[in-house]
């Protein structure tokens, strides 16, 4: 195992969220000091921006149907994937949001800043808080023995990532620009090797749980019907970084969650 971050004084903000508890882990069982409320001048060496796969918008034309509260959400044809270059057309406030951060670290970046942004999508694994994310409420609805629920209509195509490949992308980007394999305002994507529908990502999660259940489909939240999302990450690949298969991950976290007694852990 590397020593890189041995020592290291590591500053996470958001920490106490799911991606960040989980990075905070993770460095600190490399040997980090995760506690850093200042450094001297000069000695800032990396900053790792979390940004999203979000900045882009959605993939297909007719993402959003007539009449949905999203109604102007990015919409291209002929893309299969989004690469890190292609412009931010996210319209939602969200989207921009995370655009207008992406486009500070690449203004910071070239003036001296040691920063890059990570674009990931969807993560999931163990200890995740919010039951309203549908990996873990789908868990622990089956674990609760209840049906699962989907609040869209299914179609929704996205990508879902095991939180160790989120926590293993910052630290290989922070290593790298340490030591100057990667150029500083640069973006960054992480992503599966492919996206899935959110009624298959359910089927399949109650296959790896080994149950016949059948989701029920509200149809109340309409907003990314037929909504396509997905991003190269060829960029990152390069420098090492590769991701669990879904099937993989979401077993892990399955299994994490029924040793934990489903959502009963938040209350212990």
């Amino acid at each position: 195992m590397s020593d890189f971050w041995a020592g290291r004084r590591v500053l996470i903000t958001g920490i106490s969220g799911f991606i960040g508890a989980n990075l905070s882990r993770a460095l600190l069982a490399a040997g980090a000091d995760v506690a850093c409320r200042s450094l001297p001048a000069g000695q800032l060496k990396a900053v790792v921006l979390a940004s999203s796969n979000h900045v882009f918008g959605s993939l297909n034309p007719g993402a959003v149907p007539a009449g949905a509260p999203y109604p102007a959400v990015r919409q291209d044809s002929a893309r299969t994937a989004w690469l890190e270059d292609d412009p931010c057309g996210a319209t939602d406030v969200y989207g921009i949001s995370k655009g207008c951060a992406d486009l500070l670290a690449r203004a910071y970046g070239a003036m001296g800043l040691p920063v890059v942004a990570l674009r990931h999508v969807n993560a999931f694994g163990e200890a995740d808080p919010h039951r309203s994310h549908i990996v873990t409420g789908t868990i622990c609805d089956l674990l609760e023995g209840k049906v699962p629920v989907i609040r869209g209509d299914g179609t929704a195509i996205k990508g879902y990532l095991a939180v160790e490949n989120v926590v293993a992308a910052y630290q290989l980007l922070a290593e790298g620009l340490y030591d100057g394999r990667i150029e500083a305002g640069s973006a960054w994507n992480a992503a599966p090797d492919g996206p899935i529908s959110v009624i298959a990502l359910v089927d399949l999660i109650c296959q790896v749980a080994g149950h016949d259940a059948v989701p029920e489909i509200l149809g109340v939240d309409l907003g990314q019907s037929y909504y396509v999302e997905h991003l190269d990450s060829s960029r990152l690949r390069v420098l090492g970084w590769s991701p669990s298969r879904l099937e993989v991950g979401l077993r892990e976290t399955w299994n994490w969650y029924k040793a934990h007694g489903g959502a009963l852990w938040l209350t212990r």
